[in-house]
């Protein structure tokens, strides 16, 4: 329903859902956040994500992996806020 609800804020308002987020809420609020990918700038300053697994042990987890489209699953919770 999540995902659902993202298309349907980005039929509404004819962009794409992270530009809606952040333009609605992030910049009002002065929240330094992300819906979706990470710009390439943004990409320099942050921390790796890891995973483990028994099979791979510890990995690294690549950002914005997703053949470069928007993420459509960010309603469902793919926002993600920094102090």
């Amino acid at each position: 329903m999540y995902i659902t609800a993202g298309e349907v804020v980005a039929a509404l308002y004819q962009k794409p859902y992270a530009q809606v987020i952040q333009e609605k809420f992030f910049t009002p609020l002065d929240m330094q956040c992300f819906a979706g990918d990470l710009t390439d700038a943004a990409l320099n300053n942050v921390a790796m994500s890891y995973g483990h697994n028994d099979e791979r042990g510890i990995y690294a987890i690549p950002r914005n992996s997703i053949d470069g489209r928007e993420l459509v699953s960010a309603a469902a919770g793919g926002i993600v806020c920094n102090a």
